[in-house]
């Protein structure tokens, strides 16, 4: 459908939401891609699981920076 634009709208609620509303859609689908290229999840994981995770890459990449260097 011409109206259906991922994460933002569908041909169920076109025309229902305000363009602020809309951007926001927008911004927070364009976030959850991003994160997904950098193998993060954005939406519904554990904070501290997250947390835990990139510290442990930074750690890692820490690293082999010394490593290199």
């Amino acid at each position: 459908s011409p109206d259906y634009r991922k994460g933002v709208s569908c041909p169920q609620c076109v025309g229902r939401h305000s363009e602020e509303q809309l951007r926001r859609f927008e911004e927070r689908e364009r976030q959850i891609e991003l994160a997904k290229r950098r193998g993060h999840v954005h939406i519904g994981s554990d904070m501290n699981e997250i947390i835990q995770n990139n510290k442990k890459r930074k750690l890692i990449e820490k690293e082999r920076q010394r490593q290199k260097g």
